[in-house]
């Protein structure tokens, strides 16, 4: 699960992420610039502040499931 919070020059996410073994992650991350050249950081985000940023996303959330296709030596990743 994903959500942006408000913002017009930094767009912030906070993410949620279930890793297969059942293992909860909680992210942030901080997006500035055009895609072409961007500088992102990301974090890992307490509980307490992702349940408290949570509710300012309400109305950009998308909830995506990851799978990863090997190819060769690489990887694609495949958001559906």
């Amino acid at each position: 699960d994903q959500g942006w919070l408000p913002g017009r020059q930094i767009r912030e996410r906070i993410r949620r992420v279930t890793r297969p073994d059942g293992r909860l992650e909680l992210w942030r991350t901080m997006k500035l610039g055009p895609i072409t050249a961007r500088l992102e950081v990301e974090e890992p985000l307490d509980e307490t502040l992702f349940h408290a940023l949570w509710p300012l996303t309400a109305g950009a959330r998308i909830h995506k499931r990851r799978h990863v296709v090997p190819d060769g030596a690489l990887r694609w990743e495949v958001d559906v």
